[in-house]
Formats: C-alpha cells, structure tokens, sequence
C-alpha cells in the first residue's frame, strides 16, 4: 500500500472520531427539531 493511501486512511480515521465526538456531544443537550439540521452539518462535515 502506498504511503499517501496510509495517510488518507489514517485521515479518515482521525475524522470520523471527531465526527463521532461532536455526535456525543451534540446529541446529549439537542432539542428533536433540530435532528434534520444537523444531518445537513454532518454531511457537509465529511
């Protein structure tokens, strides 16, 4: 494999966890109506 499809995965990697951490974060204090918004932030995220 090469060094650059390493660094991508491991970007990857590092991004989803974050993703993952604002999920958490974001969901534990988030009213029901804003779930559509956030999917929109989410997308864009990736």
């Amino acid at each position: 494999m090469s060094e650059l499809m390493i660094k991508a995965r491991e970007g990857r990697r590092i991004a989803l966890s974050a993703v993952r951490r604002i999920e958490d974060n974001v969901f534990a204090d988030i009213h029901p109506r804003s779930d559509a918004q956030l999917q929109q932030v989410l997308k864009h995220a990736c």
